[in-house]
């Protein structure tokens, strides 16, 4: 038989061989993923300027461009001086009526575990990014997690929710990773009134992300159509 000191000292061993595996591995995939390290500008693509109603263009101010490679900015801009409205654009494969490529859930989120994510802090909640290339998409999985959960808008162009938040993912297969989460600052911190707006122009898919970080309180449900061009 073995010694009980050295069946420990065994499985001590094993235990570290195992941790130092997976802390080569973490370090590897992180080294991998240099080149998507965000860069930050002030400029936004043209398509996104579009979007908007001229008249609330005029009131529309860039805070901050985050680039990175393989996928298109997320921009954020305020609104009257209060809002928060982050863009971001995706390709889809071909075009569909919404209704047939976004899928919508409640349930608590996290990020996926696999992957590894860039970070940014805007006002009112954490938002993270998976540090790689997104390819057009066929579908889109919305989870959603906090209170009054809504729908505001379901045109064929148009999807639009409103929710207090503590949390949201989207991925582009059932089984898929987490490409974009976020979460309220902490645990403790209030929910985040947050709407998410998706509207589908020719072969891109935008996302409308738009809190104010100075009110608590529900957002117009209105906001969306009175900042988007028709």
């Amino acid at each position: 038989m073995i010694p009980k000191w050295q069946y420990r000292s065994r499985i001590g061993w094993l235990v570290a061989v195992v941790v130092l595996v997976w802390m080569i591995n973490a370090f590897l995939r992180i080294r991998s993923k240099a080149d998507y390290q965000p860069v930050y500008s002030l400029s936004a693509p043209a398509e996104y300027l579009n979007l908007f109603d001229s008249t609330a263009g005029s009131k529309l101010i860039l805070t901050e461009s985050i680039n990175s490679k393989g996928r298109k900015p997320f921009c954020e801009f305020t609104y009257e001086g209060n809002f928060s409205v982050v863009v971001y654009e995706l390709d889809l494969a071909w075009e569909r009526a919404l209704k047939d490529i976004i899928h919508q859930t409640i349930e608590t989120v996290s990020r996926s575990s696999t992957v590894v994510y860039a970070g940014h802090k805007m006002p009112s909640y954490d938002l993270y990014f998976v540090m790689d290339s997104v390819g057009p998409i066929m579908d889109l999985f919305l989870t959603l997690n906090g209170d009054a959960v809504k729908e505001i808008i379901n045109t064929d162009s148009i999807v639009g929710y409103s929710l207090r938040m503590d949390n949201y993912s989207i991925r582009y297969k059932a089984d898929g990773v987490k490409d974009i989460f976020a979460e309220k600052k902490n645990a403790i911190s209030v929910k985040v009134p947050v709407q998410l707006i998706f509207k589908r122009q020719g072969g891109q898919l935008f996302l409308l992300i738009i809190t104010n970080p100075n009110d608590d309180r529900p957002i117009d449900h209105d906001l969306a159509q009175k900042l988007l061009r028709d």
